[in-house]
């Protein structure tokens, strides 16, 4: 059911040695939080040379799962030891999929207690 996940999947992540955790998010959502404006910017100037049709098999393409190359996460933290960086909020954070060593479903909320 997509409208319990609307709000993202939790997951946490082993990635080069460290621990992410966060909720996984449809790429243009990401793009659309506030602290990612910039990198919107970016990419959009990146996709303007692109023809409609392209632009079109770009997205067509990002529908089948072998064809994603990254996780978009938000409400993401690393985790070092018991500590949380950011330690008072959370981040934004793309994840190359080859970088994951391990992951679990679901997040890291006993930093939270």
């Amino acid at each position: 059911d997509l409208e319990k996940v609307k709000d993202g999947i939790a997951v946490t992540l082993a990635v080069n040695g460290l621990m992410i955790s966060g909720r996984i998010i449809p790429r243009d959502d990401f793009y659309n939080i506030e602290q990612n404006l910039v990198l919107k910017t970016f990419r959009e100037s990146g996709r303007k040379s692109l023809t409609t049709e392209q632009i079109s098999k770009e997205e067509d393409d990002l529908t089948y799962l072998k064809n994603i190359d990254t996780l978009h996460l938000t409400d993401a933290i690393y985790v070092i030891g018991t500590q949380k960086v950011p330690t008072t909020t959370t981040t934004s954070i793309i994840v190359d999929i080859d970088s994951i060593d391990a992951y679990n479903m679901g997040s890291m909320n006993y930093l939270e207690r």
